[in-house]
């Protein structure tokens, strides 16, 4: 049977070869394997003709990519993966822009756009398409390199998987518009706050009066006035929660302002940070002093800090790791007398809240036992979905902590999840008023202080209104079940069932039978309703059976009563349920 060739890819520099023909220099990617800059430069990324449809475009993803996954490996192995990528780029280039569907509603904007650019021909279309054109053709083109190439000493197919992880993550850092600044670990808000700092104005102000706010900026002020903002009413917390329902009175004296610090060498940050320092080292008594300092002051870590009256009252410490896509939590606590009133909860979404500004989409954490309820409640899990190369040797191990994760949904505002929960509750509520008239209250019967009997149901005031069905043919086969058991039990071979075995009779019988079964108890599982079916019926009456031949031999009594008992029990159950 004749087997395909595939393709072999040497190690060198030189580049990937053709099935057919050895390509020209201009279809060629020019390849630029380096630990600071872009692994991937195409040749139509010219600053004077370079056009992009859809931001990042397809070869700035993969050399996103590069860089997250395979910058701090060994140089022959970057130039193998940069190989690999070089193929993809090949042959996206090579199968076009396929006419889209109506489902792929971003890859219809983006194909449209395409359709009616001027001179499309000159332009690359892994530069003008992006993560639309790369999801859409994924599937075909990593069947095409697995069949048809071999990388010699590279495993093509854990890079497939890994770009493929990459994708199914919608808040993977490699789709990112500004992954050049959060790669160097400078997020958005830092950036413009620097920016105008520099400039002694904020974008807002260095508009002109008859200048409409640009949408960057919009977005800009709604963020700062999110991230720094005074807390005043109680919709932040939860619809359960105890502080909710405190008076007015206490809620309006209760102000709290949160902002983000970090140790920027000002004296207002430094201030702010060791009240923090004290309320962790007061709070987490087991947790070395000058361990939480140095987390607490270093300059790679920051603080979501709540102040009351000017006074810090709580705050938590993080870590956030740009390209590996995840914070580490250090620190979390609250003064003491400010506890019980739902500040962590107040943190944690705010910590939420900023974390999606910066592009950071999942929380990891080392609970103690004392921690992990209250990590809970704040949406965090034991079950880690991050895979284990992405956080390994990145956060810190603590003994007898758990570690636990928590995923942050990038379309869900935290700071209104309350209030959304009470909406959704109110809606609930309204529904079922409509659908079976909770909220009307009937008066109680009175039969039973006369010493009368209730001989209809129907008759009980709002049953027939409540919509609740009798069903006819459950009460059919509760009577039918009823009357074989009553059957059965006055069968003459039924003596060795009608009660449990007596351990003291015989000692060991519990030892080999784990799951006993008799009579009694399968009487009393029909009284209470247990038997919903048939077949769960019958299951009882087969686990009783089958114990007695498990447990005796062959030639005793009770081996022959389990056969001729079941024999009856199955002609029952066929005269009465046809089967």
């Amino acid at each position: 049977m004749p087997t395909a060739k595939r393709k072999q890819i040497k190690s060198s520099s030189e580049g990937n070869k053709r099935k057919t023909a050895t390509p020209s220099s201009e279809d060629k990617l020019e390849m630029n394997v380096s630990s600071t800059a872009s692994p991937i430069k195409s040749s139509s990324a010219r600053e004077d003709t370079y056009v992009c449809l859809e931001k990042p475009s397809i070869s700035e993803i993969l050399s996103n990519f590069l860089m997250v996954n395979y910058d701090h490996l060994q140089d022959e192995t970057k130039r193998q993966a940069t190989n690999v990528c070089k193929v993809i780029l090949k042959h996206i280039q090579e199968q076009g822009a396929p006419e889209p569907s109506e489902s792929e509603a971003k890859y219809v904007e983006v194909y449209n756009k395409y359709m009616n650019l001027e001179n499309r021909s000159m332009y690359k279309i892994y530069d003008l398409f992006g993560r639309s054109l790369l999801e859409k053709q994924f599937d075909t083109i990593c069947e095409i390199i697995t069949k048809e190439y071999l990388f010699k000493d590279f495993n093509s197919e854990s890079l497939i998987e890994l770009l493929k992880k990459e994708m199914d993550d919608s808040t993977s850092i490699i789709f990112r518009p500004d992954f050049d600044d959060l790669y160097c670990g400078i997020d958005q808000t830092e950036k413009s706050s620097k920016r105008s700092k520099k400039a002694g104005k904020t974008p807002a102000a260095m508009r002109s009066k008859d200048q409409a706010p640009t949408a960057s900026e919009i977005m800009s002020d709604e963020r700062t006035s999110k991230v720094l903002m005074t807390t005043i009413s109680d919709e932040i917390l939860g619809p359960e929660s105890s502080h909710s329902s405190l008076k007015k009175e206490t809620v309006s004296s209760d102000i709290l302002q949160f902002e983000v610090v970090y140790n920027d060498g000002s004296i207002e940050s430094l201030e702010k940070l060791l009240a923090a320092k004290n309320i962790f080292g007061k709070q987490l008594p087991k947790m070395p002093k000058d361990y939480i300092a140095r987390l607490v002051f270093d300059r790679s870590h920051r603080a979501i800090l709540g102040s009351k009256e000017g006074k810090v009252v709580g705050g938590i410490s993080f870590r956030p790791f740009f390209t590996q896509g995840f914070a580490e939590i250090a620190f979390c606590a609250v003064t003491g007398n400010e506890q019980v009133k739902g500040y962590g909860t107040r943190l944690m979404n705010h910590l939420k809240d900023y974390c999606q500004s910066i592009g950071v989409f999942r929380f990891l954490t080392y609970a103690d036992n004392y921690a992990i309820g209250y990590f809970k409640k704040q949406g965090f899990t034991k079950d880690i979905s991050l895979d284990e190369k992405r956080y390994k040797g990145y956060i810190k191990d603590y003994d007898g902590g758990t570690l636990m994760e928590c995923v942050i949904r990038a379309d869900i505002n935290y700071l209104d999840v309350p209030l959304m929960l009470r909406k959704q509750i109110a809606a609930v509520n309204q529904k079922l008023d409509t659908i079976c008239n909770s909220n009307i209250i009937h008066p109680g019967l009175t039969v039973f202080k006369k010493g009368e009997k209730i001989t209809n149901l129907r008759d009980i005031p709002g049953l027939a209104e409540s919509n609740h069905v009798i069903d006819p043919k459950a009460a059919q086969l509760q009577n039918i079940m009823r009357d074989v058991l009553e059957k059965v039990k006055k069968n003459e071979y039924s003596w060795p069932f009608l009660v449990p075995v007596d351990a003291n009779e015989v000692p060991d019988y519990y030892e080999v039978i784990k799951n006993p079964m008799d009579l009694s108890s399968i009487e009393q599982r029909l009284n209470s309703g247990y038997y919903r079916t048939k077949d769960i019926f019958v299951s009882d009456f087969r686990l009783m059976f089958d114990n007695c031949r498990t447990y005796n031999a062959e030639t005793t009594e009770y081996y022959e009563c389990a056969n001729r008992l079941e024999d009856y029990f199955k002609s029952l159950l066929k005269g009465a349920l046809g089967k």
